[in-house]
């Protein structure tokens, strides 16, 4: 603390005693060329004695603006700020450093040409690297190490600068006086300078013949109209990496710090706090003193540097900033060790100046944009908020503002669907772009594609196309590919909390991926839900703790949680599986009203309702006993019909308001039919979406009811949340164990053979896909331990936390699984009567210690008296069958417990009599068994007396065990599965497999292997689009396309290794049995063989009965 102190007094005095001032006249001097017969005498050349002290200048100056902007001092960095104003020092040091480079460049050249030796203009190469890296590092300092990178922008938004405007207003309003001295033309032109020198630098470091450099501008493209020789001057040597990284960084600074946009683009659905900051008052600027040039002529070479700010337009426009980052931008992407938070940071500026672009500028420049983020998704792992933007550019909205209808959520289905915009179709000449940056003739088909998008009266799907086409769904894979991250603790880059970040606000938060299951590349679309599923498979085997998650629809806010990673994971999954499933209910819905029909919630209550206030037989029945109001069957109706839609993905980050109230976040489904995910019907975009989205349910079901029936144990976390997405996991689970039960009763032609997860479909071709193998008693143990939960435990939640719809929700489904499972209601009531009765007994046990404890105290004969007494006991019960009488007390204690599950008080609340009536059934079985056991075990002592008790008893009661299974048959009658457009498991392998073959085959007729290459695409794994399309297809026996790419066999498969889920031909590991089992590592097959594969294998059975026949003979020998 006195080192700091002494620094600061240290560093007021050299700003009292105008030190700057002396600094921009010596910087100001520099400029004029050296003249008289005393150059002669010196031992080094004028133009590098300049440069040495410039040298030094720059570095103190550095020197002196760290101390200033570490110290806890505001007075001190506000003197800072008004003496740099007053000398215009920044502008000097630039153009001097500028002037020297060129110099050097200069004389390096001609020197070179004069005798071979290379000595000076190397060490003056080093020397210009040195300042430009202090002079770089002194304007990222002025800055603001603690401000965030998009509160520093001449209009940030609420969002960005929330949190900076609250505890760092102090820097803000400095930023506000260092503003006009970084928009000064030297310094801008300094840091394009800079940082174009450094992309040259980077181009030139990068492997020749790869694919990243071939789309990187080509050194003349770098030029932007500065002189030749002042660009030559950075060639920087790969040791001085640290030089290039400050000099693209401080060129993305400088630009976001003053570049601003005449237009503010419009997104749909916009998070909370996207409006902008109102604007400040300006700030009165100390009066600059205008320094004396020198009275001498300038400098031959000044003319130049001059010319060159005219040329590019300095202060930079937002047209041109954008320029130079994207050109600096694919430079660092065509590096392969390059610095990704460098350009990360680049990215995200280039995404603001995007959103603030009139919209034929932004049309034409955003493929740029999304094919630059595909060749290097790792920087979405990076602390730059680039995530956020990537989601905001995924709903940006050219041609016109959104409607009122996407903000809010729609009401009315048939409205909804009007919102809907189709997709339009694409010419030839967008898609053969093959990911080559819009330069020249290629930039032709990127203009007439956008002006296409802004003729149309809306196309708010344009920058989705862009993205797709780009390749965004092979980089999010590759990004998410990252098992060392998914291990990561804590909220640092690369690490679980990133990971969960980009599956929330890219694919979640942005309501596009109904449109990216219809519209996407199939291929892409299959390897990234499997992507998804092994991540969640392999976090549900090794955990990972967060600690604090980071909200989409709140950008920069944080909560703190006890959940795991996965279980996070298994939530954001759950709720895409619901946008799929809402989407393609709304249509229903909408088919409906325009028909007239009745919903289905309507049709399933039906009977309920004819029900009300009949008995099973007839007779007039009591009303419930909680006292349930006469309107309860229409207040229960009226519910389910405001039911409302994506009530997972609402509830999933719920807005604190200031008042202390939680409110649900915006979430629009119209939005989404917009965006193109509610194609027309019967169209291959509504084949495709109904594909992939159940094969997403099918891959992802595992995973989520493990996750939900842990989740369902502690309910005091995220209550709203749990129930939720028990809710909708409990829906799909009876939807797939419904059809498989239709599969099974069809078991004679195969047509369901897909479904129970262990045959395989009768099409040589269709083994790209096992299916999923753990159904039947797996998913329905999970599906047992949710409903338990949903009767007992949740009740009271329900009752208290939830909404009408939702209590009508779980009525429901507990209807519809005690139709299908007819025995578990009795069996749930009577695990709930032991429980009771051990937690007694228990009691009890406790109990008697004590009072063995207390006995202890007695004298000592007494408990050897007490103990004989003891074992006498014990043995004459032991010799009379111990066993039975413990049994017998066991099944005595669960009498008096045996009562109607709990969910019996929410039947009641809705008037649902017959789900009343069905629960008091259950438990009179539940009872009559308990007293039959009761009865067996009394058989086996003498106690005939309480034997004929028990029988009269289960006489009494036989009469109403016929209750449960009327009401099952009526049930049964208008039973239909909740989700209609799931498909079997076999329809979607075969489906999927033709739909993929046919985009293989297309891809490789539009673009042909050239000779010689092997089949193979390098491109695929560099850019991220279509993986292996080139080599994906072949012709089978029939003639038409076969895909030959395929999942990993192992169904619990936890690796990420490799850029794809999908295993390219030719790779892996392959059973050597049966040849058809295909694996992603040695690891899974050894795992599977152990667990599955070794009793279904073909080539193993064959070799097994080869054997037994090679056996038999040999004895017959």
């Amino acid at each position: 603390m006195q080192s700091s102190d002494r620094a600061g007094r240290l560093v007021r005095a050299l700003i009292r005693a105008d030190t700057l001032a002396v600094y921009s006249r010596f910087c100001a001097r520099t400029l004029v060329p050296t003249r008289g017969p005393a150059t002669r005498h010196r031992a080094l050349p004028p133009d590098q004695l300049k440069l040495l002290l410039l040298t030094n200048v720059i570095r103190n100056l550095h020197r002196l603006i760290t101390c200033a902007v570490d110290s806890p001092d505001a007075g001190l960095q506000q003197e800072l700020m008004s003496a740099l104003a007053h000398t215009q020092l920044l502008e000097h040091a630039a153009r001097a450093l500028m002037h020297a480079a060129q110099s050097t460049s200069s004389a390096g050249v001609s020197g070179s040409a004069a005798s071979s030796a290379s000595g000076p203009a190397d060490e003056s190469r080093s020397t210009v690297s040195a300042a430009v890296a202090h002079f770089s590092n002194s304007l990222i300092s002025l800055v603001g190490g603690n401000l965030a990178i998009v509160a520093v922008c001449p209009r940030p938004r609420k969002k960005d600068a929330l949190h900076d405007v609250e505890f760092n207003a102090q820097q803000l309003e400095l930023l506000q006086q260092l503003r006009p001295l970084l928009a000064g033309r030297c310094v801008q032109l300094f840091a394009a300078w800079a940082g174009l020198c450094a992309a040259m630098a980077f181009r030139q470091q990068a492997a020749d013949g790869s694919v990243q450099k071939a789309l990187a501008p080509t050194e003349a493209q770098l030029q932007h109209g500065l002189p030749p020789a002042l660009i030559q001057s950075l060639r920087l040597s790969p040791d001085s990496a640290d030089v290039l990284r400050v000099a693209t960084a401080t060129l993305s600074t400088v630009i976001q710090v003053t570049v601003s946009g005449p237009c503010d683009l419009a997104i749909a659905q916009p998070p909370a706090g996207h409006d902008r900051l109102p604007p400040q008052s300006p700030q009165l600027q100390p009066q600059t003193q205008q320094l004396a040039k020198p009275s001498v002529g300038p400098s031959p070479s000044l003319p130049s540097l001059s010319a060159a700010a005219a040329a590019a337009a300095v202060p930079y426009s937002a047209v041109h900033a954008y320029g130079l980052l994207e050109e600096v931008g694919y430079c660092l992407a065509c590096h392969g060790s390059c610095r990704v938070e460098n350009l990360s940071l680049i990215a995200v500026v280039m995404g603001r100046l995007l959103a603030e672009l009139p919209p034929p500028r932004a049309a034409v420049l955003l493929p740029g944009w999304w094919r630059l983020l595909a060749q290097q998704p790792s920087m979405l792992l990076q602390p730059t908020w680039l995530v956020q933007v990537v989601g905001e550019l995924l709903r940006l909205q050219l041609n016109a503002p959104p409607p009122a209808a996407w903000a809010a959520d729609a009401t009315d289905a048939a409205s909804a669907v009007a919102a809907g915009v189709d997709w339009p179709q694409q010419g030839a000449a967008a898609h053969n772009l093959g990911g080559k940056p819009a330069v020249g003739a290629a930039a032709a088909p990127i203009a007439a594609k956008a002006a296409a998008s802004l003729a149309l009266e809306r196309d708010p799907s344009y920058s989705l196309r862009c993205a797709l086409e780009a390749g965004l769904l092979p980089a999010l894979e590759r990004c998410l590919r990252t098992p060392q991250a998914w291990r990561q603790v804590g909220s640092q880059p690369d690490s679980a909390c990133s990971l969960l970040l980009v599956v929330n606000s890219v694919l979640r938060d942005s309501g596009v991926w109904p449109a990216v299951l219809a519209r996407g590349p199939v291929q892409q679309a299959v390897s990234l839900i499997a992507t998804l599923g092994t991540a969640a498979r392999l976090l549900q085997v090794e955990e990972t703790w967060c600690g604090v998650i980071r909200l989409a629809s709140q950008p920069g806010t944080e909560r703190g949680t006890e959940l795991g990673a996965g279980d996070h994971l298994c939530a954001y999954l759950a709720a895409m599986l619901e946008q799929g499933a809402d989407v393609r209910a709304l249509r229903e819905r909408a088919q409906r009203q325009r028909e007239g029909q009745p919903q289905p919630q309507q049709e399933a209550r039906q009977p309920a309702a004819q029900r009300q206030g009949q008995g099973p037989q007839g007779q007039p029945e009591q009303p419930p006993p909680q006292g349930a109001a006469t309107n309860a069957a229409t207040t229960a109706a009226a519910a389910a019909a405001a039911a409302p839609t994506l009530h997972l993905n609402s509830v999933m980050e719920a807005m604190l308001l200031e008042d202390g109230s939680v409110r649900p976040s915006t979430f629009s489904i119209a939005w989404m039919a917009a965006a193109g995910g509610l194609p027309a019907p019967g169209s291959a975009a509504d084949r495709q979406q109904q594909l992939l989205t159940s094969f997403a349910v099918y891959h992802w079901l595992p995973v989520l009811a493990k996750a939900t029936r842990e989740a369902m144990q502690d309910l005091q976390a995220c209550a709203g949340r749990t129930l939720a997405q028990a809710l909708l996991v409990g829906r799909l689970l009876m939807d797939v164990l419904w059809r498989e039960d239709c599969s099974q009763a069809e078991a004679g032609d195969g047509a369901g053979a897909g479904a129970g997860g262990k045959a395989s479909s009768p099409r040589p071709d269709g083994a790209w896909w096992d299916g999923m193998a753990p159904t039947g008693e797996s998913l329905a143990n999970h599906m047992h331990q949710i409903v338990c939960v949903l009767a007992t435990g949740a009740v009271e939640p329900l009752l208290q936390q939830c909404d009408a719809w939702q209590q009508v929700a779980t009525l429901d489904l507990l209807q519809s699984y005690w139709t299908c499972f007819d025995n578990m209601a009795r069996v749930a009531t009577y695990l709930q009567a032991m429980d009771a009765a051990q937690k007694q007994q228990r009691q009890q046990q406790r109990e008697q210690q004590r009072e063995q404890q207390r006995r202890r105290r007695r004298r000592p004969e007494d408990v050897q008296q007490n103990e004989q007494v003891g074992c006498g006991e014990g043995s004459s019960s032991g010799s009379g069958g111990g066993g039975n009488c413990c049994s017998q007390s066991l099944h005595e204690l669960m009498l008096p417990f045996v009562a109607p599950l709990p969910a019996q008080r929410l039947a009641a609340a809705h008037g649902r009599q017959d789900l009343f009536d069905y629960l008091g059934a259950v438990a009179v079985e539940a009872k009559w068994e308990i007293l039959i056991e009761c009865a067996n075990a009394a058989a086996d002592t003498d106690e005939l007396e309480r034997k004929r008790e028990i029988e009269r008893r289960c006489d009494s009661l036989a009469s109403s065990s016929d209750i449960t299974d009327r009401l099952r048959e009526k049930w049964s009658a208008p039973m239909q599965p909740q989700y209609p457009w799931l498909l079997s498991q076999g329809e979607v392998r075969a489906g999927l497999q033709d739909l993929m073959a046919a985009q293989a085959a297309a891809a490789a007729a539009a673009a042909p292997v050239p000779s010689g290459t092997g089949g193979s695409s390098s491109s695929s794994s560099s850019s991220g689009v279509d993986h292996g399309s080139g080599s994906g297809s072949s012709s089978g026996s029939s003639g038409g396309p076969v895909f030959v790419h395929k999942l990993c066999c192992n169904p619990k498969c936890c690796s990420l290794d490799g850029p794809s889920a999908l295993i390219a031909p030719r790779s892996g590991k392959t059973c050597v049995r049966c040849r058809a089992a295909t694996y992603c590592c040695g690891a899974c097959q050894l795992a599977d063989w152990r667990e599955r594969h070794s009793g279904t294998c073909s080539g193993a059975a064959a070799g097994a009965a080869g054997a037994v026949q090679a056996g038999a003979k040999m004895a017959g020998v």
